[in-house]
């Protein structure tokens, strides 16, 4: 049991910019969050709908993410969580604002 643990607090993650790439990819840079072990990605079709995750960086440092979407010529909603691995318990932070991108061919 570490003391740690109950004093973890990270900032609300953010994406800075989104790009749609040819090839139905997407592109998504994140916002560093000083003390997180990485960040998760969601995605959805509908901006009140209900997120997926889609991926995960490797570490607190990585912070281009790409997607490979489903289908052309729609229109996706991304948002991030920052997350930090304390004794084997993830703890995450709030959800960032959702963004939206349509994608390409």
């Amino acid at each position: 049991f570490s003391s740690e643990a109950h004093c973890i607090h990270l900032d609300c993650g953010k994406i800075l910019s989104q790009k749609a790439l040819i090839g139905k990819r997407v592109e998504l840079s994140l916002r560093v969050v000083a003390g997180a072990d990485g960040y998760i990605i969601e995605r959805s079709e509908d901006k009140d709908g209900e997120f997926t995750e889609v991926g995960r960086t490797k570490n607190g440092l990585d912070l281009t993410f790409y997607d490979k979407v489903p289908k052309s010529f729609r229109t996706y909603y991304y948002r991030s969580v920052a997350f930090k691995t304390v004794c084997d318990e993830e703890f995450h932070s709030r959800a960032s604002k959702a963004v939206s991108i349509k994608s390409k061919l």
